[in-house]
């Protein structure tokens, strides 16, 4: 594991070093008629080559192990980038996400406990099993609650409500616990974090439809830069990986040009300028532009009413729209994924 950081140096090393291979000749290493030995700098050259061929074999191996990690972690969702073998910041980010989700010492680093670990549910149910049952660890997590370890008490009824979704003393105990603890908060941001978690725990996940982030009043007062920046961070990265759209864009109600570009699964901009190579290009108003982001007015809709033209390759427009992602807030926070 230590010479992943050091992979692509060592691969350059081997390759020169076997090319160096080829001009050793193997009788030089055997005794001669005389019986004395080759010059020394032969035998050292030789020791530094084996020993260079068995870091590169080391450092292929790790960087297969390092494939194999991502493309765990993918499918976990916890990384979301691609699986390149290379154990980079990216890598180490995805990888303490995984120690956080499951309890495992947060380093960032691929040890052997993050390597092999159970998935979280098996990881739950073997630690209620090892702490004697979700009855006794409720039993003993009662009192601590009356002690006021609330913070203990939340991270104990988090491995019985993996292991046991439907344990109504559970949920209740751990809901309770998160009650304090947002009580405890000065900060809105953990106060509504714990909060959300305790509605979560008493009445489930509240049905909602996927939706933009953001409402029609608020997008009706955000400078067009700030909705390309918006929609800029809907992309959805694997989708748009290979697509690349160029447009012009003009609005006669404020008299804003601009030119988005997405390419590399990301959306840029340029305010006041226009390109002549661009796939299509839109005039249309702020307001019509806005019910398009909203969804809630197509392209085409726009076009057939006369409320948007089009220069060039329209069907671009339909397109770009199609790489964004409708945020989903209906999601699991304390419970076990069930919509990953």
């Amino acid at each position: 594991m230590r010479g992943l950081a050091s992979s692509l140096q060592a691969k350059s090393a081997a390759t020169r070093l076997r090319s160096d291979c080829k001009k050793i000749e193997v009788q030089n290493i055997s005794a001669d008629d005389s019986g004395s030995w080759p010059d020394s700098s032969v035998v050292r050259r030789l020791l530094f080559l084996l020993a260079a061929a068995a870091l590169c074999v080391g450092t292929i191996r790790a960087d297969e192990t390092v494939r194999e990690l991502q493309v765990r972690l993918q499918k976990a969702g916890f990384y979301h980038a691609e699986a390149n073998g290379k154990y980079d910041g990216e890598t180490s980010v995805a990888v303490t996400r995984y120690q956080i989700r499951n309890g495992l010492p947060i380093s960032g680093k691929m040890d052997a406990a993050t390597l092999n670990a159970l998935p979280p549910v098996e990881n739950a149910r073997k630690s209620v099993e090892y702490m004697g049952g979700s009855a006794a660890i409720i039993a003993r997590a009662r009192e601590d609650f009356r002690q006021g370890n609330y913070r203990w008490v939340a991270q104990v009824m988090d491995q019985v409500v993996y292991a046991e979704p439907g344990n109504a003393e559970a949920r209740a105990l751990a809901a309770d616990a998160f009650e304090q603890l947002g009580y405890l908060a000065e900060s809105a941001t953990w106060r509504n974090a714990y909060l959300l978690g305790a509605q979560e725990l008493r009445s489930g996940l509240a049905a909602a439809r996927r939706r933009q982030a953001i409402d029609a009043e608020f997008i009706g007062v955000m400078p067009v830069s700030l909705v390309f920046d918006y929609l800029g961070t809907t992309v959805n990265g694997p989708r748009a990986e290979n697509a690349k759209i160029v447009l012009n864009w003009r609005f006669t109600d404020s008299g804003e040009t601009i030119v988005s570009t997405l390419d590399h699964a990301a959306l840029t901009y340029v305010q006041g300028k226009r390109v002549e190579s661009a796939d299509a290009s839109a005039t249309t108003t702020r307001a019509v532009f806005n019910a398009i982001v909203l969804r809630q007015r197509t392209f085409e809709d726009a076009r057939t009413k006369g409320d948007l033209t089009v220069a060039g390759n329209a069907a671009k427009l339909t397109d770009l729209m199609s790489y964004f992602d409708d945020f989903d807030p209906a999601f699991n926070i304390i419970e076990p994924r069930t919509n990953p």
